[in-house]
């Protein structure tokens, strides 16, 4: 980026040969973690922006600001949506390691999935008395809102030293250790 990528021999002069490799193999690793940490972050910021959307949307209709036909449209067709995108979430979570953050994202996982596969997303109503689910609905996109507002905080926090570490590598040719606490925490438990 603004640096000047330091050689193996500028970081210390013994590395030779395939300890050159092992270096740029890690550098490798760390873009990799960076980019996985980035894309959490997209997909947890367009589950947030889903279910907050839906959230609204039954708060408008109590305040008699839409009607009952219109939220029911909004959760039918966004509500799949966000289900695939907290899917793809969990997925790249387990992928990249953090088995603690994967287990508080199974409850909600096991919500969307049953609402996925028992259909219960297909709401139509008429009037505002037929959606008998909305209540129910809207405190689930509350809680929903509020777990992926937490999951794209540590996806930004978790990319940021990620990233960090990247650039400090590739301009000094060393991380800060304090930046992979939560990873080294991780890997003491499940380890």
């Amino acid at each position: 980026f603004f640096f000047k990528q330091k050689t193996a021999y500028e970081i210390a002069q013994r590395l030779v040969g395939s300890e050159m490799c092992i270096r740029d193999r890690y550098m490798g690793i760390k873009k990799m973690r960076t980019l996985s940490w980035l894309v959490n972050l997209i997909i947890s910021s367009v589950c947030e922006f889903i279910s907050l959307f839906l959230y609204y949307s039954h708060d408008e209709m109590d305040r008699g600001i839409i009607d009952s036909v219109d939220v029911t449209n909004k959760v039918t067709s966004y509500t799949p949506w966000e289900i695939y995108c907290q899917i793809a979430l969990t997925l790249m979570v387990v992928l990249q390691g953090s088995y603690i953050i994967a287990i508080l994202n199974i409850p909600c996982l096991i919500y969307n999935l049953r609402l996925l596969i028992l259909k219960k997303y297909r709401v139509y109503a008429l009037f505002s008395k037929d959606y008998t689910d909305r209540k129910i609905n809207s405190k689930a996109s509350l809680i929903k809102s509020v777990f992926y507002g937490c999951m794209m905080v540590f996806s930004l926090l978790k990319f940021l030293s990620s990233f960090t570490n990247a650039v400090l590598y590739n301009a000094l040719g060393t991380t800060f250790a304090w930046l992979n606490l939560p990873q080294q925490i991780n890997n003491y438990i499940f380890s």
